[in-house]
């Protein structure tokens, strides 16, 4: 029996959305929480960029600011509760956080979610130019993009890639990655809906980042909180 390419995809989806949900039945006592990362205070102070450092888990902050930009503000239209925002003032914006590696933790994980709360306010630019990103870092990257015609998109090289979501300026989304090692897939959620689930093609992780670009587009926000990973054996 032939299946065609938009059936083959939702049954593959719904094969990942079955596997993930057992998967999770577990996580909650398996898990070691990595980071926990809200952006209060203390450590962090409204009108200053996030404190940055390393130590051991949970961490409370960024590994590093990569680029200059990423600000602890009150709110950011629905975000209240003192998110980071990133703006194009003179550069890119972006912060780092380590995983494994240097800076990273001793204990090597073989899966790993990352969370957080992503709202855009305005992207200008092509439909390449200008996004909103998460870089995972493997060392080569693993993108999440969320473009400037509010689409989401994703980059996994030799692998596939394209749009697999849609969002809306200024509305807060859930963003989970699910990063399997073991089995080399992972799984993207929006507000618990899950929207992408295929190859991820590495065999480690050593840090992601989540950055605003690029340096020509001045005007452009966004912004993040209630940033958490765990590391499951």
């Amino acid at each position: 029996m032939k299946f065609s390419n938009s059936l083959k995809v939702n049954l593959e989806l719904l094969a990942a959305v079955l596997i993930i949900s057992v998967l999770r039945i577990d996580t909650a006592k398996s898990a070691f929480l990595l980071y926990g990362v809200d952006f209060s205070s203390p450590p962090h102070t409204v009108g200053q960029p996030p404190v940055a450092g390393t130590g051991p888990a949970p961490r409370d902050k960024p590994t590093g600011i990569v680029f200059p930009g990423p600000e602890v503000t009150p709110s950011v239209g629905k975000l209240t509760s003192q998110p980071v925002k990133f703006t194009n003032r003179l550069d890119l914006s972006q912060l780092r956080f380590s995983i494994s590696g240097r800076d990273g933790f001793s204990r090597v994980f073989t899966r790993y979610i990352i969370e957080m709360d992503v709202l855009v306010e305005s992207l200008k630019g092509d439909t390449w130019d200008g996004c909103f990103t998460i870089l995972l870092d493997t060392p080569q990257v693993r993108n999440i993009y969320f473009q400037p015609d509010k689409k989401i998109g994703i980059f996994v090289p030799h692998g596939p890639g394209g749009e697999i979501a849609s969002y809306s300026f200024g509305v807060p989304v859930a963003l989970s990655i699910d990063v399997n090692l073991e089995t080399s897939q992972w799984a993207i959620s929006i507000d618990e809906s899950h929207v992408y689930y295929g190859p991820f093609l590495a065999d480690g992780l050593k840090s992601f980042r989540v950055s605003l670009g690029d340096y020509k587009r001045v005007g452009n926000t966004a912004a993040i909180d209630n940033l958490k990973v765990y590391g499951i054996p």
